[in-house]
């Protein structure tokens, strides 16, 4: 019997090279075990305080009997125990013990605390030196040691005394190693692999094979639970088409057995697909459906194909020819059964099937029963739904449904599916005698049609009323006032009107009733621009009239009336001034009139005027004026208090009047008695009169009225007699009604006077008895002799030019 082995120190230092195989220095030193080299040298108490002292690895603080981490020499030899040893073996077996210890595990260096468990030493005069070894009882509620194994009760009660070893106060037992399993083979399966071993099963507690990758990485293990366990199935941690090192280790009473041999697995073996999904059957034919799937999710090593099952008859089913595909046709169905349908996943290899999937929802063959209950009602103008039951069997499915009108097959409508139970149709003629319509049931695919239904009762179809006209708006301080005429055709009648602006919709008049022509949109922003819509709402389903629109119009605050108004008559004008009141949302201009003798005139003004002259008016007569505010957006003020003034005449003075220009003539100043002259000038009030006066003694020669701008023309005669230095004047007002005058000077001479033409003699002429008869054409033009010498210097100026030019040619050809 022997207290443990070198196997596992050695086993525990495989960290560098190859993971699988024990390093040289472990085999070095059970070697030397028994040499005279101490075997402190070789104990590794590194490696064996990680592993738990002797014991299992991995599984440092549950080893018992001698595999503990408190398996330690003590901190002094020459420590007393603690309590009374139980009864002492024989020197031979204490030396036989102690001899067998030696020589199978490397004596332990390494100290620990030993305040775990309760020890006693046996003492014994030839192994003096000898460190003592901490023990672990054997649990004895239990029996079973520390590692589970069963207690050694050969000799119960009697403790087994090893020279520096506490020993219990029972029996201890002597604890052995497993050698290292053989005949190791793997084979790779489904999902994982499946290794098996030989063993004798002597000194086993259990096995365990552990799978590494390539990289020495623990990839999964298994256990075989007892000492007739032969093989176990690695599961976890593998992967499916990755190969495999494995090793098999016997667990012992003391410890672990040096690993087996290493065996390469082969690749593991995906498992079978799982289950298909989604499984649908839909009508194809009036005796045939499709089924179709989703993909398995974890397809396994791979799919070779899928097969369809009908769940009422395994004779009638499909496959596909590859695992792409995920639908095929099933026929030679019956219409009057429903079928449900399952699918599998054929596995490609040794890797076997899936399992059947879940049924479909039931479908029967052949086309749907025709719809029934149709009925139609308005739904907009010109427009009707129509609506149905959909049929009580469906067989193998409606695509959609199609409703027709019996009066017109033109007039139709369908649904986008099978689940929908109505449809409209518009543009439809209304009034008369109304439509009735039939529906009808499309088969999904090729399972056919269902026939008509029974055709509804018939309906009128009603048509929406026309536009209101004549919409006009009349803003107010922030309202609208809206106003329209009804619309001579009003459809199948009028329920109201909807009234609103076009940007803002929630801005409108609210309900409006049928009978009314007008209504108001509160609530606006004054200075802001609203166009306004209206149309006339039909009864029911109708429908509306298309929407009318108003030209823009701008809310506002009109300002207040002027105030303190005057009138200052003037030289046929009246000048009139105000002050201005509250501008309201802003003043554009001010008006102002003068009524009087059946007429009435008026001038404006700038919104920051404060006054302005009416012009052409009459004088003598008296005239009732007023002023009104212009709001700047439509909305005016109220007319002021009136105000009265009578304008006066103009008076020619008798001197030449303080000139404030010229006028212009159409012969200048220099003029003959009796000629025809044109006066023309500007700057006067429009539509006023204007005098023509000749001085010194003031004659007058002409009147005239302006033109809208203030301008005049007139021809005038020179007075016959008058020779001299005169003055003509033209007196009028300007547009303050103040007096204007234009003057022009002109010498008045007998020279002046144009030389009279005399008539052309054509052939011979007879004198007079006045003298010689013969005239001659006036003189007109420059003289000839300017001409003359204006010809002789362009004929001096070719001739130079000639000259110079020919010149010019003879040197060029010289020079080339």
């Amino acid at each position: 019997m022997v207290l443990g082995s070198a196997a596992g120190p050695a086993f525990a230092a495989m960290t560098d090279g190859d993971p699988l195989t024990p390093t040289a220095e472990s085999s070095r030193c059970d070697a030397e075990t028994t040499s005279a080299k101490s075997a402190n040298e070789c104990a590794e108490p590194d490696a064996k305080h990680d592993k738990g002292g002797w014991g299992r690895q991995g599984d440092p603080d549950t080893n018992g009997g001698w595999g503990s981490k408190h398996a330690q020499p003590k901190s002094s030899p020459s420590a007393s125990p603690a309590a009374s040893p139980a009864a002492a073996p024989s020197a031979t077996a204490t030396a036989s013990t102690t001899a067998s210890t030696t020589a199978t595990r490397p004596v332990p260096t390494r100290s620990a605390q030993a305040a775990h468990h309760p020890q006693t030493t046996a003492p014994d005069a030839t192994t003096d030196d000898a460190e003592p070894l901490d023990y672990v009882p054997d649990d004895t509620a239990t029996a079973t040691d520390k590692r589970g194994a069963a207690k050694d009760t050969d000799n119960p009660g009697t403790g087994v005394y090893v020279p520096g070893v506490s020993a219990p106060g029972f029996g201890a037992r002597i604890e052995a190693t497993p050698d290292a399993p053989t005949g190791i083979s793997v084979e790779a399966m489904a999902s994982g692999i499946h290794v098996s071993w030989s063993h004798s099963g002597a000194d086993v507690d259990h096995y365990t094979a552990t799978a590494y990758d390539h990289d020495g990485a623990v990839a999964g293990s298994c256990l075989g639970g007892d000492a007739s366990a032969m093989s176990c199935d690695i599961v976890n941690g593998v992967n499916a088409g990755t190969a495999y090192w494995v090793k098999v280790v016997a667990f012992g009473t003391a410890d672990e057995s040096e690993p087996s041999a290493v065996v390469t697995s082969g690749a593991v073996v995906p498992g079978p697909p799982s289950a298909p999904t989604g499984v649908h059957a839909v009508g194809q034919t009036p005796t045939a459906v499709t089924v179709s799937w989703t993909a398995s999710s974890t397809p396994g090593s791979g799919i070779d194909h899928y097969e369809v099952t009908a769940d009422q008859d395994a004779s009638k089913g499909c496959s596909t020819i590859d695992a792409a595909t995920l639908h095929c046709l099933v026929d030679t169905l019956s219409d009057s059964l429903a079928y449900t349908f399952t699918v599998k996943a054929m596995g490609a290899g040794q890797n076997g099937d899936s399992d059947p999937s879940a049924a479909s929802d039931p479908v029967t063959p052949g086309a749907p029963d025709m719809p029934t209950g149709v009925t139609a009602v308005p739904a907009g103008p010109n427009t009707l739904r129509i609506s149905w039951t959909a049929p009580a069997t469906t067989r193998a499915g409606v695509a959609k449904y199609v409703a027709t009108a019996v009066e017109d097959p033109t007039k139709t409508c369908d649904t986008t599916d099978g689940g929908s139970t109505y449809c409209e149709i518009d543009h439809l003629q209304a009034g008369g005698a109304g439509y009735a319509f039939r529906v009808q049931a499309k088969g999904v695919n090729a399972s056919g049609d269902s026939g008509w239904s029974t055709a509804s009762a018939p309906v009128v179809v009603a048509s929406p009323p026309d536009p209101p006209t004549g919409v006009t708006v009349t803003p107010g301080d922030g309202t609208l006032l809206v106003h329209w005429t009804a619309p001579m055709h009003t459809g199948s009648g009028i329920a109201g009107y909807t009234v609103r602006t076009a940007a803002d919709h929630a801005l409108s008049c609210g309900p409006v009733a049928g009978t009314a022509e007008q209504c108001t949109i509160t609530g606006l922003s004054n200075g802001t621009a609203y166009t306004v819509q209206v149309a006339a709402n039909g009864t029911g389903d109708t429908g509306d009239s298309p929407w009318v629109s108003a030209p823009p119009a701008t809310p506002s605050k009109a300002p207040a009336a002027p105030s303190h108004v005057t009138a200052a008559a003037r030289i046929e004008a009246i000048w009139v001034g105000w002050t201005a009141g509250d501008p309201g949302t802003g003043i554009a201009k001010f008006r102002a009139t003068a009524s009087g003798h059946g007429t009435t005139m008026s001038c404006e003004a700038v919104a920051s005027a404060t006054g302005c002259a009416i012009t052409g008016l009459t004088p003598g007569t008296e005239y009732e004026v007023r002023v009104q505010a212009l709001g700047q957006y439509g909305r005016d003020s109220e007319w002021s208090a009136a105000s009265t003034a009578t304008p006066a005449s103009l008076t020619l003075p008798a001197d030449v009047p303080p000139s404030a220009g010229h006028v212009d003539s159409s012969s200048g100043t220099d003029v003959a008695p009796g000629e025809m002259i044109t006066i023309s000038g500007t700057g006067y009030a429009p539509h006023t009169t204007i005098t023509v006066v000749i001085y010194s003694a003031p004659q007058t020669l002409a009147t005239a009225t302006t033109d809208g701008g203030g301008a005049f023309s007139v021809a005038v005669t020179v007075p016959a007699g008058y020779t001299g230095q005169h003055t003509l004047v033209a007196s009028g007002v300007d547009s303050n009604g103040t007096a204007r005058y234009l003057t022009l000077g002109v010498d008045i001479l007998e020279q002046h006077a144009a030389v009279p033409a005399a008539p052309i003699s054509h052939g011979d002429t007879t004198g007079s008895e006045t003298g010689d008869t013969t005239t001659s054409l006036p003189v007109t033009g420059d003289p000839i002799s300017s001409i003359a010498l204006f010809g002789l210097c362009m004929l001096m100026a070719g001739a130079a030019f000639v000259v110079l030019s020919r010149q010019r040619f003879a040197r060029t050809e010289a020079n080339q």
